[in-house]
């Protein structure tokens, strides 16, 4: 999918400088940093947020996370995370969680966070998972409509862990599904098994990996409790590794 045909006429119509680029499918503001080979900082993300029965973007570095609280004393409102069914539909022809930042373009109010304020350019997503814009920060400022305020804190989610040897048998304990056959383990790793996490099990199950553990990782960020399928895998030991 190529950038959406709204997203290039807005950009192209407002007459200031900008670039697109080209990468590896990238499904978070992280991942598309390391594509592009620039700092995470200078990488916005766009999240979704719920002020009473408002929907606003609050777009700020790829390795930070918002601080409800926060936003909440910016907006004078409670506030919320939004979940995927209450912005479903609102960002047409923009593949999922790729949506540009420009709030005129979805009649949504913008707030940036301070610290991509003080970048001369900032990147973001083009609407698809293959392009990033590159613009200067006050052109976005103008073109976004957005708000410059503080939110953002360190910490961008917790990320799937690799897991020591020594956790498989309490692994196996805890598990709903308990694997029918007993492998000799020369390595384990965890994987969130949504979105690009799923495309990465399945190439490793096909390597000889084995799934020997599902179950759900439940964390807290921003405030609001989220949840993601986790898969424990495990690489069986070849003849070499076993006579160790």
């Amino acid at each position: 999918m190529s950038m959406p045909s709204k997203v290039r006429s807005y950009l192209e119509e407002s007459g200031v400088p900008f670039s697109v680029s080209s990468h590896a499918p990238a499904f978070t503001a992280q991942e598309e940093a390391a594509a592009l080979h620039v700092p995470g900082k200078v990488v916005a993300k766009a999240v979704v947020v719920r002020a009473n029965n408002e929907l606003l973007l609050a777009v700020l570095p790829s390795p930070a996370r918002v601080n409800i609280q926060k936003l909440e004393k910016v907006l004078g409102l409670p506030v919320r995370l939004a979940n995927e069914q209450e912005f479903e539909g609102l960002f047409p022809e923009c593949e999922t969680g790729a949506a540009p930042p420009f709030g005129p373009l979805f009649s949504m109010r913008v707030l940036v966070d301070k610290s991509l304020a003080h970048e001369e350019d900032i990147i973001f997503s083009a609407g698809t998972h293959k392009e990033s814009v590159r613009m200067h920060f006050p052109d976005f400022e103008r073109l976004s409509g957005s708000q410059v305020c503080s939110f953002a804190e360190k910490g961008g989610g917790v990320a799937a862990p690799r897991v020591p040897l020594d956790d498989l048998a309490s692994l196996m304990e805890k598990s709903e599904h308990p694997p029918l056959w007993k492998l000799d383990i020369a390595e384990l790793a965890g994987h969130n098994i949504e979105a690009r996490g799923r495309e990465e099990v399945n190439r490793m199950l096909t390597k000889g990996w084995k799934l020997l553990h599902l179950y759900t990782l439940r964390y807290e960020e921003g405030g609001v409790w989220r949840e993601r399928p986790m898969a424990i895998l495990g690489r069986p030991a070849s003849g070499e590794e076993s006579k160790k």
